[in-house]
């Protein structure tokens, strides 16, 4: 249940949450995708910055949903992060 493929399949998951606008189901799904693939794969690797990203377009989504409630400056801080962990020395796991 702790594996990174466990959050591959979550974060695909929470992907979908965010395309149907249940952003409060997606975070929760996309955070914990997040944390098992950056403990199982590494904070360079591509499927971590993948799910960097998926976060990033969950809050600007939110953000457009509804603005003036901070998750515009969570799409940024998650995007910030993607360019310090995920732009350099990507390693795949295929």
């Amino acid at each position: 249940a702790r594996h990174w493929i466990t959050g591959a399949i979550l974060g695909n998951y929470g992907k979908t949450l965010t395309e149907m606008k249940r952003y409060e189901e997606a975070e929760t799904a996309l955070l914990e995708a997040h944390e098992l693939i950056s403990s199982g794969l590494g904070p360079d690797h591509e499927r971590t910055t993948e799910q960097i990203e998926s976060l990033a377009d969950l809050y600007s989504a939110w953000h457009e949903a509804e603005p003036d409630k901070g998750y515009g400056a969570k799409a940024a801080e998650w995007r910030a992060k993607m360019a310090e962990e995920g732009t350099e020395g990507k390693e795949s796991d295929e």
